[in-house]
């Protein structure tokens, strides 16, 4: 839970190209973006929040990761 409290008002983003995951700050007006979870790897698909809170990263390997 620690992760969604750090989270709140941002939007999470992947990118393909990059493989990278971007928190989008919607908060101060000024959309400023920081690359979170540099040790998940691969192309990365989708991210998604869980019932639980957990980041839940979809990517094009077999393995679900979890942030």
């Amino acid at each position: 839970m620690f992760f969604i409290a750090v989270l709140q008002k941002h939007v999470l983003l992947t990118t393909l190209v990059d493989k990278k995951i971007y928190s989008v700050n919607l908060a101060n007006g000024e959309f400023t973006q920081t690359h979170i979870f540099p040790e998940v790897t691969g192309r990365l698909r989708d991210v998604f929040v869980t019932a639980k809170g957990n980041i839940a990263v979809l990517t094009d390997g077999k393995k679900l990761s979890y942030c």
